[in-house]
């Protein structure tokens, strides 16, 4: 399903990468372990997330550091 037509129905991507976790619209399944960053900042995204308008459609699956 393209990107425009998702967001023609107010679906949008939830943006992780580089972030610090957010249990409402992500869920750690992975750790990984990089002393350059702080606990909790999101590393990888291995499940993309959408939001329905303010509305979580699907969790986020990413992995998270951890030192």
């Amino acid at each position: 399903m393209s990107a425009l037509l998702l967001q023609r129905h107010n679906v949008y991507p939830i943006d992780c990468i580089g972030k610090l976790l957010d249990p409402r619209t992500m869920s750690a399944v992975e750790i990984s372990h990089d002393p350059k960053l702080d606990n909790g900042i999101v590393t990888e995204e291995l499940r993309k997330g959408f939001l329905f308008e303010e509305n979580v459609l699907r969790l986020a699956e990413v992995k998270v550091n951890k030192i």
